[in-house]
């Protein structure tokens, strides 16, 4: 069994999220509104929570192909 952190998909997700926000905040995109810019930041609050939250969490990979119920 292979147990693949999930903390990895969260993070990249997360991440995308704050390049996003940074760019938004740089006033590189269209959108140059303040509040979109609140919400921008609170997402990136919220991604990297989630990201925290769920770090001791795995999905387990069969690589045998047998099947394991628990």
């Amino acid at each position: 069994m292979f147990k693949f952190p999930l903390v990895i998909l969260y993070a990249i997700v997360a991440l995308n999220i704050s390049v996003f926000t940074g760019l938004l905040q740089a006033d590189l995109l269209i959108i140059h509104s303040p509040v979109e810019k609140i919400i921008a930041w609170a997402f990136t609050i919220v991604a990297w929570t989630v990201t925290y939250l769920n770090r001791n969490k795995f999905y387990e990979i069969n690589l045998t192909g047998k099947t394991v119920h628990h």
